[in-house]
């Protein structure tokens, strides 16, 4: 994905995809962790032809991976869009729990466009829109808007280009400022019924639900609604 060149808080960096024009960088703590870059990412050198399968594998391979990890991570993910997220940056977007974009930003699966189908960008990009969107997407290589991409549900909100730092950072200290146990313990639940019939997804709800008041973040943030003041979690803001 592409963000704005600015400095943010970048506590490491990956490369999913071998060669890059600039690295994507991750700001993880505890609870949450943010997801941008300067300029997206390319395919065409690292799968080339004369590399090695077992390279072009380990390629795709890699940056799937990562998607996994996104999910089954107790931590959420945010995505700070400025650019064109394009073939694994779009991937990536798509695996995020949330994504603010810019509205210069832009969102493609183009390998149709030089003979190479997006496969492994299609699996989160399938579920994170309705199946005509991603298949227009994928069958063209059309890039499509900010606002397509609200539309359609692939990012959560689009603010203006200037603002999206600041924006990204009111989403995460939105997020940050609730139970990082209770976020893990809902994120695994939401991910994990996706697939289920509403009656055991409802079944499965009301048992975590059960769960969930017997913890203490629970018990905590009852009594301070109650006592009308800021809840105390067993995991401190931030960490």
């Amino acid at each position: 994905m592409a963000s704005r060149p600015r400095q943010q808080r970048h506590a490491s960096s990956f490369s999913p995809l071998g060669e890059r024009r600039s690295s994507p960088r991750v700001t993880t703590s505890l609870t949450w962790s943010v997801m941008s870059g300067q300029r997206g990412w390319h395919w065409h050198v690292p799968l080339q032809k004369n590399n090695p399968t077992e390279y072009q594998r380990r390629v795709f391979g890699t940056s799937s991976a990562i998607c996994l990890m996104m999910q089954r991570s107790p931590r959420p993910f945010v995505a700070s869009v400025y650019g064109l997220a394009a073939a694994a940056g779009c991937q990536l977007v798509a695996s995020c729990d949330v994504v603010v974009a810019a509205d210069t930003a832009k969102f493609s699966v183009p390998g149709t466009k030089v003979g190479l189908f997006c496969c492994t960008p299609g699996v989160p990009l399938t579920r994170a829109v309705p199946s005509k969107v991603a298949m227009e997407m994928l069958f063209t290589g059309r890039a499509i808007s900010a606002q397509e991409a609200l539309r359609s549900g692939l990012v959560s909100l689009v603010v203006p280009s200037d603002k999206l730092e600041e924006e990204t950072e009111h989403v995460v200290q939105s997020i940050i400022s609730n139970s990082a146990a209770v976020l893990a313990l809902g994120k695994q639940y939401i991910y994990s019924q996706m697939g289920a019939t509403p009656s055991a997804a409802f079944e499965q709800g009301t048992v975590t639900m059960v769960c969930n008041l017997a913890h203490p973040d629970a018990q905590e943030g009852i009594a301070a609604f109650k006592e009308k003041r800021a809840p105390k979690w067993t995991t401190p803001k931030g960490k």
